[in-house]
Order: C-alpha cells, then structure tokens, then sequence
C-alpha cells in the first residue's frame, strides 16, 4: 500500500472533522451555561465575572482551519498525480475505457483531461457519472466523471484513488467529447 502523505492527509480528515464537532459541541455547551449564569446574576443583581470558552473556540477554529489547508493540498496534489501520470502515458501501451466501453479517440481523452482549465465554482453539483480508465505499461489511472447539472458540456473530475477526492472535485473541464454517454 502506498503510504505518501496525500494518504496521511486523507486518513486525517475524519478525524478532523470529528474533533470539529467535539469542539463544536463543548463550544455550545460552555454558551449556554454562560448565558444560563448570566441569567442568574441579572435575577440575583450580583454580577460575576464569566470566561469566554476560549479553549473550545480555539479548537473548533483550528480544526476547520486545518481542514481547508488540507482540503487544497488534497485537491492540488491529486491534479498535480493525474497530470504527472497523463504527461508519462506510452502511447503504445495506451488502453482507455470509458464507462466500460473502449475510448474511439482515447488521444482526445487524454488531452481533455490534461487541460484542466481553471472554472469557477458556481452554484450546481455533478449529476451521473461514468469511469474513464487507463492503463499501459508504467500503471494505471481511474477517474470518476459527473455532468454538471447546469452546463451539460462541464464535467466535474473526481480521483478515487483517495476517499476525500472520492467525493470531492479534483477539477473541471469543459468538453463535447462525452456528449454521448449517459
């Protein structure tokens, strides 16, 4: 099994997100009993002096600060692998699937998918999908690619190989190649 760090990070994004909510949790616990004592001293007139919960504040925030970092050095490093690996394919062992079915052109596969343009995000999500697969000499490659909702020609590019960029888009592209593919 490999074991870069795009793996390591992958594996620590749960757990990020766990401790998020833990923090998130202890966060809202310490408002209320703050505001409860609040409460309290307004009725009693006496007024003491209450701590902000700093501590899970503190950690609520690292930890999404945490998992932007990561979520972009996730998403930059699985584009930096799948161009790496279009960029080295041997064209006489090529071999390109799509959806099951043998690619016509898979030289215009391979071309479509190293442009990787640069696409805002916009309000849709992907829709559908089907595996682009290929294989020669030195590997192989998997991608998942999902129809835009919105743009029937934008594809949204996903890299199973790790479970964060599973469901997470890598990047997008705009094509009229897979026009056809249901």
């Amino acid at each position: 099994m490999n074991n870069t760090v795009y793996d390591q990070m992958d594996r620590f994004m749960p757990v990020l997100f766990g401790l998020s909510l833990i923090a998130m949790l202890f966060l809202i616990v310490s408002l209320i009993r703050r505001l409860r004592s609040r409460v309290k001293d307004v009725k009693s007139g006496v007024r003491h002096r209450r701590r902000y919960p700093g501590r899970s504040f503190t950690l609520f925030l690292a930890t999404i600060i945490c998992m932007v970092f990561i979520s972009a050095a996730m998403k930059e490093g699985s584009k930096a692998e799948i161009l790496f690996y279009l960029d080295h394919i041997d064209p006489k062992t090529l071999s390109v699937q799509v959806n099951g079915g043998k690619a016509t052109d898979p030289n215009a596969v391979i071309d479509v998918l190293r442009t990787m343009p640069d696409i805002p995000a916009h309000h849709t999500h992907a829709v559908g999908g089907f595996t682009i697969v290929i294989d020669d000499q030195i590997g192989g490659l998997t991608l998942r690619l999902g129809r835009d909702s919105d743009r029937p020609q934008e594809y949204w590019v996903f890299y199973p190989r790790y479970r964060y960029t599973t469901h997470n888009e890598v990047y997008r592209i705009n094509t009229a190649l897979f026009d056809g593919i249901k």
